[in-house]
C-alpha cells in the first residue's frame, strides 16, 4: 500500500477547487497565484505536503525491505538480527625474534606499525618472554577493515621497551577488522539468512559464516553427487570467504557441515570433536582479479572523484559477483555530487589480461575484482 503524496502545487490546485465550490466562496473568488487568498493558503499547502511526506516515510519504514537507518535496526532487532558493529583486526601470532628472556611488556606497550603506513598494532595482554622467538597476540589500535594485514606486513617498530630486540613480524595474518555495517548491507544479510537454521546445505553454511565479525562476503558450492562437478570433488563442499578470522571461520564450517563431507580449500585447521576425534576443515580466500575500467563522460573532462567512486564500487562486489556499466554509473551518480553536471557518464571494464572493454564482467566462484583505472 502507498500513500499518494501530492506536490505543493497539486495541493494548492485542490484547495483552489474547494474554495470556489458552491459550499465555500463560489466560482467568483479570486484564487490566482497573485491573490491574497493564494498567499494565505500557500503555507497551508506546505504543511500538508510535509505531513504527507512524513506519513509516507513512517509507513515505508514499517517494511524492512524499505526501512532506513534506526527504523531498520529496530525492526530487524525484533527478529534478533543486529547490524555488524566495527571491530579490530587481530593476530594470534605476532612474533618477536630477538628479545631478552624475562623481558616484560604491559598491555599496549609493544607498538609495531604496518610497513609504509602509520597503522599501529599493540599487544593485548601483559606478557613475559619465556622463549625465543616469542609470539604474542596483537590487535590493531585503529578500528575497521584498515587494520587487516597479510603475513609479514606488520614489522616496523614504533615503540617498545629496550630489551625486546629490534625484529618483529606477524607470522599469521591480522584478520577480523570490520567497518560499521551499512543499512543496505545489513538488509541483504537479513533476507539472505532466512534459512539459517538449516544444516548441511549451502544456505545454512552461508548464513553461519556471513554473520561472523569481519566477513564481507561468502560463496558456497556443494557437490552431493558421486562424481566431480565444476571442479568440486565428489561429496565435497567448496567455501570461499572474504574477511573474518580463520579460526572462527573453520569453527563455523564445522558446526554446519557433516563430518563426512570433505571441505575443499587451502586454508586448513584441525577441529577436535566432543568425542576427541580430529576433523580437518578447509576453505579458500578469494582471488582478486585485476580489472581495468574506463570512464567516458560528456563533457569529456571529469574529476578524480569519479575514479574513486568506481574503485569503491568494485570493493563492494561480492565473491562470484559481477561488475556492470549500469551499476557503476548509478554508484557515481549516487555518491558524487558533480555527476549532476554531466550529460552522459559511461563506465566499461576488462580483465587486465584482456584487450577489449565491455559492459559486464562476471567473476568465478572464488574470484572478486580489484579495480584499476585505465587510460
Amino acid at each position: 500500500m502507498a500513500i499518494v503524496t501530492l506536490t505543493q502545487t497539486e495541493i494548492m490546485a485542490y484547495l483552489q477547487e474547494l474554495a470556489q465550490s458552491e459550499d465555500a466562496f463560489g466560482s467568483d473568488l479570486n484564487v490566482s497565484e497573485n491573490s491574497d487568498w493564494y498567499g494565505l493558503n500557500w503555507p497551508v499547502a506546505t504543511i500538508a505536503k510535509y505531513v504527507l511526506d512524513y506519513t509516507q516515510s513512517r509507513f515505508d519504514n514499517l517494511e524492512l525491505r524499505k526501512a532506513e537507518g534506526t527504523y531498520f535496526d529496530g525492526g530487524a532487532a525484533n527478529f534478533l538480527h543486529y547490524k555488524k558493529m566495527p571491530d579490530y583486526a587481530i593476530s594470534y601470532q605476532m612474533q618477536a625474534t630477538n628479545p631478552t628472556i624475562g623481558a616484560t611488556a604491559s598491555v599496549g606497550q609493544l607498538q609495531i606499525k604496518k610497513e609504509n603506513t602509520d597503522i599501529v598494532y599493540v599487544n593485548t595482554e601483559a606478557i613475559t618472554v619465556d622463549e625465543v622467538p616469542f609470539t604474542f597476540t596483537a590487535r590493531c589500535s585503529t578500528i575497521g577493515e584498515i587494520g587487516n594485514a597479510d603475513i609479514g606486513e606488520v614489522n616496523t617498530i614504533q615503540s617498545t621497551p629496550s630489551n625486546w630486540g629490534d625484529t618483529f613480524t606477524n607470522i599469521a595474518a591480522f584478520e577480523g577488522g570490520q567497518d560499521l555495517e551499512t543499512t543496505e548491507e545489513s538488509r541483504k544479510r537479513f533476507f539472505n539468512q532466512e534459512s539459517e537454521e538449516t544444516f548441511w546445505n549451502e544456505d545454512g553454511v552461508y548464513a553461519e559464516l556471513i554473520k561472523l565479525s569481519g566477513v564481507n562476503s561468502v560463496n558456497v558450492v556443494q557437490n552431493r553427487t558421486d562424481i566431480e562437478v565444476d571442479g568440486v570433488a565428489r561429496r565435497a563442499i567448496h567455501i570461499v570467504v572474504d574477511g573474518g578470522v580463520t579460526s572462527e571461520i573453520t569453527q563455523a564450517i564445522f558446526s554446519k557441515v557433516l563430518p563426512s563431507t570433505y571441505t575443499v580449500g587451502s586454508e586448513r585447521e584441525n577441529i577436535t570433536t566432543l568425542a576427541g576425534d580430529t576433523v580437518n576443515i578447509g576453505f579458500d580466500r578469494p582471488t582478486e582479479i585485476d580489472t581495468d575500467f574506463l570512464i567516458e563522460t560528456v563533457p569529456a573532462s571529469y574529476p578524480t572523484t569519479f575514479t574513486d567512486a568506481v574503485i569503491k564500487y568494485g570493493e563492494q562486489v561480492k565473491i562470484a559477483g559481477y561488475v556492470t556499466t549500469s551499476d557503476a554509473v548509478d554508484y557515481i551518480k549516487d555518491n558524487v555530487d558533480e555527476a549532476s553536471n554531466y550529460d552522459a557518464i559511461n563506465v566499461t571494464f576488462k580483465k587486465s589480461a584482456d584487450t577489449e572493454y565491455i559492459n559486464v564482467i562476471a567473476y568465478g566462484s572464488n574470484e572478486k575484482p580489484s579495480m584499476i583505472a585505465g587510460s
